[in-house]
């Protein structure tokens, strides 16, 4: 019986301090009761920034053929092109004049063969468009065959850059570019397209359109409530817990990710913190350990559906700020970037 209470008792002991704990969090002068999330309750992918390649390559034209549909003139000259952002630089083009006398026609551009490097997945293409329009397509050679790949539909005005995703792949090379009319347009009036015989080589595909529409830069230095300090890259250095949020929070959705850039020397514990758009006291934290990495690495983080059906089934949530706790000593930390985006 003595022994059945004295057992009793130490359970209970052992017990209590466990569920006394303050599961609370100050964040900036705030008591906040916390929902804790540890590591195996999000998704966390670490990597090395890879290597961004890129090559530009100037090409010559090696002949030009098209329909007997068509009406062509051709000839090549200087031209200044304006991207998106209104940067001009000058550019050798290829300019064609063209009447579509009947519905129908190509024209087809043989170049010098271009070897393609062996990491090279993207070619850019800038081309100027007047009046036409016109499917493009380029065509690379491969040890095993012939492949087609589509520019797209050019029925733009002025100047536009077409990122054309393709298969890398050793021994390729770029032989011809061409442009197919199937009776979308067919005029007697003269319509012009000028190719900048300037190409780039990338190692990864960029699509600019793509990156303004799914992916959300943030300046990492909004951490300390502070504009354009360091250039747009928070250095911290700290010894104890310390905490950092937006002067307003950032909103999450469901399908997206954080992706984080850093740079560190010792080991530390990340939280994320994020909650309710319509209740700012309470906030779940996800954790997650960090090791030192040689390099610059990433860490991609996704709220795990439990935190959306925790808080009512909310469609998103708002990204608040982050917590930096060491683990044995002082660490030296730098965030280079942070961003939203609906992948990586």
């Amino acid at each position: 019986m003595l022994n059945s209470f004295i057992y009793s008792f130490l359970i209970i002991f052992l017990i209590i301090p466990c569920y006394s704990r303050d599961n609370t969090i100050i964040f900036f002068d705030r008591k906040v009761e916390r929902r804790y999330y540890q590591n195996e309750f999000f998704n966390k992918i670490t990597y090395k920034a890879p290597e961004f390649k890129k090559l530009n390559y100037t090409f010559q034209k090696e002949s030009v053929k098209y329909s007997s549909s068509i009406e062509l003139r051709t000839f090549e000259e200087k031209i200044n092109i304006f991207d998106n952002k209104g940067n001009k630089k000058e550019s050798n083009s290829i300019i064609f004049k063209f009447k579509t006398i009947s519905k129908g026609g190509a024209i087809e551009l043989d170049i010098s063969s271009i070897n393609i490097p062996d990491w090279a997945n993207c070619i850019t293409l800038w081309i100027l468009n007047d009046g036409s329009e016109v499917d493009g397509y380029i065509y690379i050679k491969y040890p095993e065959k012939v492949v087609r790949y589509s520019i797209g539909l050019i029925n733009h005005n002025k100047w536009k850059r077409f990122n054309i995703k393709i298969n890398n792949s050793s021994n390729s090379i770029l032989k011809r570019i061409k442009f197919i009319n199937r009776g979308k347009r067919s005029s007697l009036i003269e319509n012009t397209i000028a190719l900048s015989k300037d190409i780039e080589f990338f190692s990864e595909y960029i699509d600019e359109m793509e990156i303004k529409e799914y992916i959300r830069i943030i300046n990492p230095t909004e951490l300390l409530l502070e504009k354009n300090i360091n250039k747009g890259i928070l250095k911290i250095i700290t010894d104890k817990p310390s905490y950092y949020r937006f002067s307003r929070g950032h909103v999450l959705d469901k399908n997206e990710f954080i992706i984080l850039e850093l740079e560190s020397d010792k080991e530390y514990i990340l939280e994320v913190i994020g909650g309710l758009i319509d209740n700012r006291k309470k906030l779940f934290v996800m954790q997650i350990n960090v090791t030192p990495e040689k390099e610059n690495y990433y860490l991609i983080l996704k709220p795990p559906l439990d935190v959306y059906k925790e808080f009512n089934e909310s469609s998103s949530v708002v990204f608040w700020g982050i917590g930096i706790i060491p683990v044995k000593e002082r660490v030296d930390l730098t965030i280079k970037k942070v961003i939203l985006s609906y992948g990586y």
